[in-house]
């Protein structure tokens, strides 16, 4: 697993952990891209500018400190969508086999 100093300014080491345990290589949802930008003086200087999988910001925000307003609602926001998933799931399991198709067919051509 890639351990870099930018990513222990990123993370608390819990998700470290997760992703080492889950098998999970960390490169691969947390990139680091530095980029320049200008300041007041008209000068550039690098700023660290960091690009986050959708799995990076969940595990990000369900280790992060919930007191935050902006972890809090990233916390909600992940609960939503869990619940709108299983009541998908449980939607789609009562459909036939036909109108399972016709489903299938319709996610392909309209994504």
């Amino acid at each position: 697993m890639q351990e870099s100093n930018e990513f222990y300014c990123l993370a608390e080491p819990r998700v470290l952990i997760i992703c080492q345990n889950s098998e999970i290589t960390d490169i691969d949802h947390f990139v680091v891209d530095n980029k320049m930008v200008e300041i007041g003086s008209g000068a550039k200087r690098e700023q660290k500018d960091y690009k986050l999988t959708r799995y990076a910001c969940y595990l990000i925000a369900q280790n992060a400190n919930p007191r935050l307003k902006i972890i809090a609602l990233a916390q909600t926001y992940f609960a939503v969508q869990t619940r709108k998933q299983e009541i998908s799931e449980k939607e789609y399991s009562m459909l036939t086999e036909d109108e399972k198709r016709f489903y299938q067919r319709d996610l392909t051509r309209f994504g």
